[in-house]
């Protein structure tokens, strides 16, 4: 749906632990209304230390973020 005028950036992260470490990002740029690209990133947290509750919200795993990136 076309909506002149409504542009934006949403970024959005998901979490690892209870210190609120990314371990993803996701941005996504609307323009008039309308989703124009959606960008995902993994990124490692210090230590690459996960709690299992945000895995099970997430599935993001050690495997998936080890030698990624660090925050």
């Amino acid at each position: 749906m076309k909506i002149k005028g409504l542009d934006f950036v949403a970024i959005d992260f998901e979490t690892a632990n209870h210190l609120q470490m990314a371990c993803q990002v996701g941005i996504t740029i609307v323009v008039d209304g309308e989703i124009k690209e959606t960008i995902t990133k993994l990124i490692q947290p210090p230590g690459n230390q996960y709690e299992a509750m945000f895995k099970g919200v997430h599935h993001i795993t050690e495997e998936m973020t080890k030698g990624t990136r660090r925050v």
